[in-house]
């Protein structure tokens, strides 16, 4: 290849600046009268490198150099003069400079992991598939600006989809570029770059993915990447400063340092080749799970993790959407665990950027299912950033017209909004991905209390209150966590503050003021029909705190009459009839509630037709059952309902339901407590007690492997020995024995 470069000299005369094998520079100055052709033949007469018929392609380029020589200097001119500052001062930047180089940072940073390369750029406007053979010729030139070149025009070729044929067809093009990518891309930058723009566009097409397999194109683009990485780690410590920190502040959109702003100009310079790279690796590893694994076996997801400490989101979105793949499998959590990836990821939280913001959520939720990585989120204070993430996105009802779980027609809450670019992103998934990170991190115990320092509560009951019903199809995540939160004692005395739990049950069964008919308590609250409102409401009243029971009061009048008026699902008479069962209540007049509503009857029905009956048709007629026996235990609050119990033929149903199941541990407990608690009352104890082989049955429970059952029968006997002096003595020999059975049996004493 010849070539020649011209410039200007004062002296007028030609002067060689410099030459080499194909390469010749000349300075000379323009002629005044303009006469660019002897000029012209003055460069082929001197220059062996250019022949004559040439004459008037220099001719042309001389007359090109002219113009814009003058163009320069009527610029120079029109120019305003400054004055000369002292040399001490020509650094100093003002403040307004310093905000406009910020500015202009920040949009380099965004366009620069996407946008081309100047060469690309180039390529793109005389990049033609008729110079394809010249093209091909250049790849295997020894000058790396031709491969460059050649390389660009190829990637822009590979852009159009009309010539993917051609190129895909060409016998000896995807080799040279893979030989390309194996021995010189870590010459140059932007050859790599075009190089991996090509391998991009190829790993979109069945057939290419083949090609890429066979030249280890994903293993030697991994190299490139690790490269540039351990470029990043030189640079950090050439200035002294980390690529975390460089990468929190571009985020955050916080002024750098200039050491800072160096690196920053750095790292935006790689991220075209990071990107690209990571883009051909996904989709390299999403066409094939297998090159997926080898990826990872090679060091991905360290790789991924270090790119985490970038500043740029679109990069960022990347990484992100690459490791949420990866997720998805159980043995990559490990690694992820270890890298302590989930601290970096909540300290993007919350992100301007609305589709980064998304992706980060799907990760978290993903990472979520890991119990080590669900304890780093929470000292990570994930807690408290979902929280706030939900305060100022949830969806708010229209004012007094709208709908949702207090209101009587359907909802029509607006969606989780959030605006990138202009453009308006539906919220109603991301506000399912916070919420399900939140259950994920309720499931433990010790996780629940750090929801009280938040404004967890509030929060999730204002979104209960404009949830769509029913809850399990609008608002499942949502129900879920509330359930959730509400077995910790604590959180539920929260959740019930500040008239929260009387606004639920209004929902559940209707309002208390004014007197309701008899029509209007049968239909109960707009949210009567709903298993899971009910489910919270029960998750709430299981906990032994006599303040929170207390408040559920004044409401179960309505809730027994609801689930006698046979207009409950089964889901959700289920889920009330076990809320009622778990109201023990101190100082409550069950005595009058009976009366009233005539409760004990309807248990009897439902304890003789075996769970089953018009208001309590139910497919698991054992749970019913066993929520009844729960009931009788704590409807017998002292002897008056005892006696009505009794009378109801309660606890004779009760020794039934004793025998019926004496192997499942469930009913043993369920039907030895509620016993405890009928054999406390003389009217039930007399009746049980009628049955002689109550106490022994109690007696064998007392070594019941579940200690819940042998704490209940250790009450029981202590029960049936108050009654009479005869029960006590009774009580203690049957104790005795059963204590000392092994010792009596060797001595060959029966027991009874």
């Amino acid at each position: 290849m010849q070539s020649i470069e011209f410039g200007t000299s004062p002296s007028g005369q030609d002067v060689v600046l410099a030459s080499k094998q194909g390469l010749k520079r000349i300075k000379f100055d323009l002629p005044e009268n303009g006469d660019l052709q002897s000029v012209a033949q003055l460069i082929i007469d001197g220059s062996k490198l250019l022949h004559a018929q040439r004459q008037p392609e220099v001719a042309a380029l001389l007359a090109l150099a002219a113009k814009q020589q003058h163009a320069a200097a009527e610029a120079a001119a029109a120019a305003p003069s400054q004055p000369e500052r002292p040399l001490e001062a020509r650094h100093h930047v003002s403040e307004q400079d310093r905000q406009l180089l910020r500015a202009q940072q920040q949009q380099y940073l965004a366009a620069a992991a996407s946008s081309a390369t100047q060469v690309l750029a180039s390529a793109a406007v005389t990049a033609s598939l008729e110079r394809l053979e010249d093209y091909v010729e250049a790849l295997y030139e020894d000058e790396l600006g031709a491969k460059i070149a050649a390389a660009a025009a190829v990637a822009q070729l590979f852009r159009d989809p009309h010539a993917l044929g051609t190129l895909q067809g060409h016998p000896a093009l995807l080799q040279a570029l893979a030989r390309l990518l194996r021995e010189d891309a870590k010459k140059s930058g932007e050859l790599c770059i075009s190089l991996l723009m090509v391998f991009f566009a190829l790993s979109h097409l069945p057939a290419g993915r083949t090609l890429l397999v066979q030249n280890q194109v994903g293993s030697l683009t991994m190299e490139l990447l690790d490269l540039e990485l351990r470029r990043a780690e030189h640079w950090q410590q050439r200035e002294g400063v980390a690529v975390a920190d460089v990468g929190a502040k571009l985020l955050a959109g916080e002024a750098l340092a200039p050491s800072e702003a160096r690196l920053a100009g750095l790292l935006a310079r790689q991220e075209p080749l990071l990107y690209v790279g990571l883009s051909l690796l996904l989709n390299m590893a999403e066409a094939d799970v297998g090159v997926e694994a080898k990826m990872v076996k090679k060091g991905l997801l360290s790789l991924l993790v270090v790119l985490l400490d970038r500043g740029s989101p679109q990069l960022l979105l990347l990484v992100t959407t690459f490791l949420h793949r990866l997720s998805l499998f159980a043995d990559n959590c490990c690694p992820l665990r270890e890298s302590e990836v989930v601290g970096q990821l909540v300290a993007m939280l919350p992100s301007g950027d609305g589709l980064l913001l998304c992706s980060l959520l799907r990760l978290l939720h993903n990472l979520a299912f890991d119990e080590g990585m669900r304890q780093q989120m929470v000292a990570a204070g994930l807690i408290t950033k979902a929280v706030d993430l939900l305060k100022g996105e949830a969806p708010r009802s229209s004012g007094s017209g709208g709908g949702g779980i207090g209101s009587g027609r359907p909802s029509t809450a607006a969606p989780w909004r959030n605006r990138q670019n202009g453009v308006p992103l539906e919220g109603a998934a991301m506000q399912h991905l916070v919420l399900g990170i939140l259950y994920r991190l309720s499931l433990q115990d010790r996780h629940r209390s750090m929801f009280l320092y938040t404004d967890a509560p509030a929060t999730l009951h204002a979104m209960l209150l404009t949830a769509e019903l029913p809850l399990a199809a609008s608002s499942r995540e949502l129900a879920a966590l509330l359930v959730s939160l509400a077995e910790s004692q604590r959180v539920a005395e929260e959740l019930a503050r500040g008239g929260r739990l009387e606004q639920l049950l209004e929902f559940a069964v209707g309002p208390a003021e004014p007197m309701q008919s008899a029509a209007d308590a049968a239909a109960g609250g707009f949210g009567a029909e709903d298993e899971l409102l009910w489910k919270l409401l029960r998750a709430m009243a299981v906990h032994d705190s006599e303040p929170l029971r207390a408040r559920f009061g004044p409401a179960l009048p309505r809730v027994v009459q609801l689930l006698m008026s046979g207009t409950l699902p089964p889901a959700a008479f289920l889920e009330a009839l076990g809320c009622l069962a778990q109201l023990d209540i101190p100082g409550y007049n069950y005595a009058s509630l009976l009366r009233s509503t005539g409760l004990h009857d309807f248990l009897a029905q439902l304890a003789a037709a075996g769970g089953t009956g018009a208001a309590g048709a139910c497919s698991d007629q054992a749970a019913v059952l066993l929520e009844v026996l729960q009931a009788i235990g704590v409807m017998c609050a002292n002897e008056t309902c005892a006696s009505m119990l009794a009378a109801a033929g309660l606890v004779d149903a009760l020794h039934t339901l004793m025998l019926e199941h004496m192997e499942e541990e469930a009913f043993v407990l369920a039907t030895t407590a509620a016993a405890a608690r009928l054999l406390a009352q003389p009217p039930t104890r007399a009746s049980l007690l009628a049955h002689p082989e109550v106490a022994a049955r109690f007696a064998e429970l007392l070594h019941h492997q579940s200690k819940d059952v042998a704490r209940a029968a250790d009450a029981a006997l202590d029960a049936i020995a108050a009654a009479s002096d005869e029960w006590s003595a009774s009580v203690r020999r049957l104790k005795f024995e059963r204590h000392n059975r092994e010792f009596l049996q060797l001595c060959g004493i029966r027991c009874v």
